[in-house]
């Protein structure tokens, strides 16, 4: 079974099959394919939240959201479970990477996408693209090794979010404040 079957059949490289190896082994955070994930046991908002304080911890702002559960409904009736995508934006990164390359600007921003997860109520998944998987398709050295920083700057951002999986909503306050360990 090739990958697209296995997908539309819920198997090892559909997104449900990732959700349910996740759930049964416990994991709040991984890997896959294209990039990262984080599970938070909190509703959308408040993961929606963290994920722009750990991104904001490490140097990104939120240029875009973009409402794709609503869009759906608006264009076609379609019902689903709330899913965000969020824009992020690293301004020193974008701005270094556009010097060597405008062609990067396709690839821009850096987007986050913030889920409800479907089969687990009140838990909501937060997820990010591996930059290097994006910046593969430019033929630069000195891109590959901002791609490099870029990437360390991401799995910073989602090993902040992923210290937060285990603590509760009330529990945030030194995060937000800056205080306690990072």
């Amino acid at each position: 079974m090739d990958e697209s079957e296995g997908a539309a059949n819920g198997g090892a490289g559909s997104e449900r099959g990732r959700e349910e190896r996740a759930r049964s082994g416990g994991a709040r955070s991984g890997r896959h394919a294209l990039g990262r994930w984080v599970r938070l046991p909190v509703d959308f908002e408040e993961a929606k939240d963290r994920a722009v304080r750990a991104f904001g911890a490490a140097g990104f702002a939120p240029l875009t959201t973009i409402d794709v559960a609503g869009t759906l409904a608006a264009k076609l009736g379609a019902e689903m479970e709330r899913f965000e995508v969020l824009g992020m934006c690293n301004a020193g990164f974008a701005r270094s990477a556009l010097e060597i390359d405008r062609t990067v600007g396709l690839l821009l921003p850096c987007n986050v996408v913030v889920r409800e997860d479907r089969m687990q109520p009140g838990v909501t998944l937060v997820e990010v693209l591996d930059p290097g998987v994006l910046f593969e398709v430019i033929d630069s050295d000195v891109v590959a090794e901002l791609a490099l920083q870029l990437t360390s700057a991401v799995t910073t951002a989602m090993a902040h979010l992923a210290e937060t999986a285990d603590a509760p909503a009330d529990a945030q306050a030194s995060f937000r404040s800056g205080g306690g360990s990072r």
